[in-house]
């Protein structure tokens, strides 16, 4: 959840407590929970916006493992686009910090990678990181966010279960899951340029845009790429891409050749990663910053003679990348 939104809710809680004179409870049995329990001594993290509805507690369904918590809570909001939130207490045997609780729960559950921040409306420090997975149900993928905290000895989670929908990449034969509750923002001219997903969300869901395409490999399909970001104009040649994409063929394009290359669209170059997918298939991830503090993701699955593009732009960019990535499937 954006943190602006939880401020903006917790003044709105003052000024209503000021003028009534007294606090009203949020979460009733009869109405459903607004906010979600933490427990011990954190405080209930409120919900606000179109990716929320009122949630129940349920019980985790049959087969699910818990037994490495002490406490576990499942609330659900059927029909919402979060549909399900999940919360997880357990005792810091091991005396470790945040960020080293963090770490290993993110390389655990395979997330690209994780970020120490702070939620402010809440007064707390948080582990947070990304991941996708076929997971409550068992049946349907979810982009899920994790958010970790520490109450005295323990550690607490509460776990955000974003619902999907199903994205064709041409005819290639396989799909990706995107978040829903986007709003579609494509236009003609990139469903010209082979677009087949252009999405943001509001600052509820706290997801980066997403944008999905097939890649043409020449220089005039990478100066409409960028033409909106480059103001003045790819810093590169045709000439010097063709000879980086020559050199990639005989596989040469290296990491020198990867910073020059977002150097030259004006970005700063973070890291790669490559994933096999299986079926001849592969995935390759290439994070990097932008106009100096927005992050970029940009995901290149290798499918046969085709290249289909999966941008994750803005906050989250980084962290969602795995769940992007994991999403590939067929029917």
């Amino acid at each position: 959840m954006k943190k602006l939104l939880v401020i903006l809710l917790a003044l709105v809680m003052v000024f209503s407590f000021a003028a009534c004179g007294e606090q009203e409870e949020t979460n009733t049995a009869d109405e459903g929970l607004t906010a979600i329990p933490l427990g011990g001594n954190l405080p209930d993290v409120p919900l606000e916006g179109d990716a929320f509805g009122t949630y129940t507690e349920i019980d985790f369904p049959e087969g699910a493992d818990v037994s490495n918590v002490d406490e576990a809570h499942l609330y659900s909001s059927e029909g919402s686009d979060t549909p399900y939130i999940a919360v997880f207490r357990w005792a810091n045997e091991d005396g470790k910090t945040l960020e080293e609780i963090t770490a290993e729960e993110a390389e655990h559950y395979n997330a690209s990678e994780y970020e120490m921040t702070s939620w402010e409306a809440l007064g707390l420090d948080e582990g947070y990181f990304a991941m996708g997975e076929y997971g409550i149900d068992s049946k349907n993928y979810y982009y899920v966010e994790c958010n970790i905290f520490q109450d005295g000895d323990d550690f607490v989670e509460i776990d955000f279960y974003c619902a999907t929908e199903e994205v064709a990449l041409g005819d290639t034969g396989q799909y990706v899951y995107v978040p829903a509750g986007y709003q579609d923002i494509m236009d003609d001219d990139q469903k010209e340029h082979g677009v087949v997903f252009y999405g943001e969300f509001d600052d509820s869901y706290d997801l980066p845009i997403i944008w999905i395409g097939k890649f043409e490999d020449s220089y005039e399909y990478l100066e409409w790429y960028w033409h909106n970001y480059c103001k003045d104009g790819i810093q590169f040649d045709a000439a010097q891409y063709k000879a980086w994409t020559d050199a990639s063929a005989g596989g040469a394009w290296d990491e020198q050749t990867t910073k020059a290359y977002y150097e030259g669209v004006g970005c700063e170059y973070e890291k790669m990663s490559a994933t096999d997918c299986g079926d001849g298939i592969s995935a390759g991830a290439y994070y990097y910053i932008y106009n100096g503090d927005t992050e970029c993701t940009e995901i290149y699955f290798a499918i046969g003679e085709d290249c289909y593009n999966f941008l994750l732009f803005g906050f989250g960019a980084h962290e969602y990348a795995a769940a992007a990535i994991n999403s590939l499937h067929t029917k």
